[in-house]
C-alpha cells in the first residue's frame, strides 16, 4: 500500500507485478484475493504462509475494488447478462440458426453468436454474420482494444457483423470502428437501440453500475 501510494500507481497493479518475486503461482494468488466468494478459498487464506502479503493483497483490494477479483466476478455476471440479452433479441426476431460462442470450435476467436448463414439485423438492412454483446460502455481506448483483440479477426475471418455496446457508445468510438473498418463491415447498436425488445434484461443492464 506504502509504495502504491509513494508513486501513485494501483494497488492491485503493484500486487500482481510482486506476484512472481514471492514465488506465489498464478493460482496460489488468486485463491487468497478472492477469498470473498468461497468458503474454502477463505480457509485457504487462513492457513497461507505469507500473513503479511494476505492482509496486504486484501487492502488492495479494498482500496482498488475496480480491480479486485470482485469487481472482476461481477463484471463476468454482467457479461453474461449482455449476452443473454442478446440472445432473447435474436431469438425474439426469429433468428434462431447461429452457434454460440461455447458451441464454436475453440479457434479462439469466436464471436458470441456465429450465424449459420447470414441475418438482417432488425430494423436495419445490415446484413451480418455474427453479433457480439459487450456490457460494457464503448469509450474510445475500449473499443481499439475491442477491435485489436476481436473484431477485426471477425470480420476477416468471417465477414460483417454486428456489435452492441449496452451501455452506449461514444461518438469518437462509433466513428473509429466506421473508419477503420469500413461502414459495412460492423455495425454498432447500443442498448437503448434494443431496450424495447428486451425491456425487462435491458433496464437490469442499464440501470445497474460498479457498487
Amino acid at each position: 500500500m506504502e509504495i502504491a501510494a509513494e508513486f501513485g500507481l494501483l494497488p492491485m497493479a503493484i500486487a500482481y507485478a510482486m506476484r512472481p518475486d514471492l514465488r506465489y503461482t498464478k493460482k496460489q494468488f488468486k485463491e487468497i484475493i478472492c477469498s470473498s466468494h468461497d468458503r474454502e478459498i477463505r480457509r485457504k487464506e487462513r492457513e497461507t504462509r505469507d500473513e503479511r502479503v494476505r492482509r496486504e493483497v486484501g487492502e488492495a483490494c479494498k482500496v482498488d475494488w475496480l480491480h479486485s477479483p470482485r469487481a472482476l466476478f461481477y463484471m463476468k455476471e454482467k457479461g453474461q447478462l449482455g449476452e443473454l440479452a442478446a440472445e432473447t433479441f435474436l431469438r425474439k426476431h426469429e433468428i434462431t440458426k447461429f452457434a454460440t460462442e461455447k458451441q464454436q470450435a475453440k479457434t479462439g476467436k469466436t464471436p458470441d453468436f456465429l450465424f449459420k448463414g447470414t441475418e438482417k439485423i432488425p430494423r436495419t438492412e445490415f446484413v451480418a454474420k455474427w453479433f457480439e454483446s459487450k456490457a460494457t460502455f464503448g469509450n474510445l481506448q475500449e473499443v481499439k482494444e475491442d477491435n485489436r483483440s476481436q473484431l477485426s479477426f471477425y470480420t476477416s475471418l468471417f465477414g460483417p457483423g454486428a456489435i452492441v455496446y449496452w451501455l452506449g457508445i461514444s461518438k469518437e468510438a462509433r466513428e473509429y470502428l466506421s473508419s477503420v473498418n469500413g461502414e459495412k463491415s460492423i455495425l454498432v447498436l447500443s442498448g437503448e437501440d434494443l431496450r424495447d425488445d428486451v425491456p425487462d434484461l435491458a433496464d437490469r443492464l442499464l440501470g445497474e453500475g460498479l457498487s
